[in-house]
């Protein structure tokens, strides 16, 4: 159940900080909002699930929230 809830929360986490960066036509103030973001969500993955790492990792045009289970 545990597992099944992180991994939920994960991709939730991932679609939110996709689609903020996405979707933001200001770059360096989507950077600011969705490292905000991503740091919110990592500090919950941590607290409720910590068998997991949280990552993220910038390309072209994305970040991208990732986890993996410890």
């Amino acid at each position: 159940m545990a597992v099944a809830a992180g991994i939920n929360f994960a991709q939730e986490c991932d679609n939110r900080v996709t689609s903020r960066v996405n979707s933001s036509k200001r770059l360096l103030k989507s950077q600011s909002l969705n490292l905000d973001l991503f740091l919110s969500c990592a500090r919950v993955a941590q607290g409720e699930f910590g068998y997991m790492t949280a990552s993220l990792t910038e390309t072209d045009k994305a970040f991208r929230f990732s986890t993996r289970c410890n």
